[in-house]
């Protein structure tokens, strides 16, 4: 796995921490399953054809 680096100002970085502890998450999995989930959304670049999609069981997004 590859290592990438961001900034973030400190009241988002303590929301993430705030969100990724109610999940049980590691800050980086929580990072990782929030971009991934993004992406996911923005392939598809209509959000009825995802939803459509989603609907028929082709894409599945991560959600705790």
């Amino acid at each position: 796995m590859r290592v990438i680096t961001f900034k973030v100002e400190e009241d988002f970085l303590e929301k993430m921490d705030l969100v990724a502890r109610r999940l049980g998450l590691s800050r980086s999995d929580l990072i990782r399953e929030a971009i991934e989930n993004y992406l996911k959304i923005h392939i598809y670049g209509d959000i009825e054809e995802f939803t459509h999609k989603m609907k028929l069981g082709e894409i599945e997004l991560h959600v705790y």
